[in-house]
């Protein structure tokens, strides 16, 4: 299934919507309530073997685009 069926929404956006039209109903919503609510940790992968650490500053896409050509899955 299309992440984008159903009017162009996904489920996780339409369970966030939902989420956020509940909490909105209890008073105030702040972000920092969203992240609180929606949020979750994840550990860090290690960064792989022979990948760039970084690139110019500034330059985040084009680096990223790069990267994503010199190394292909």
């Amino acid at each position: 299934m299309s992440s984008t069926e159903n009017g162009g929404t996904s489920l996780h956006e339409r369970v966030l919507v939902g989420a956020l039209q509940v909490r909105t109903s209890r008073g105030p919503l702040t972000a920092e309530a969203v992240v609180l609510t929606q949020g979750c940790l994840h550990t860090p992968s290690p960064w792989p073997v022979g990948m760039p650490r970084r690139g110019n500053g500034g330059t985040g896409f084009p680096n990223a685009w790069r990267i994503a050509a010199d190394h292909p899955t």
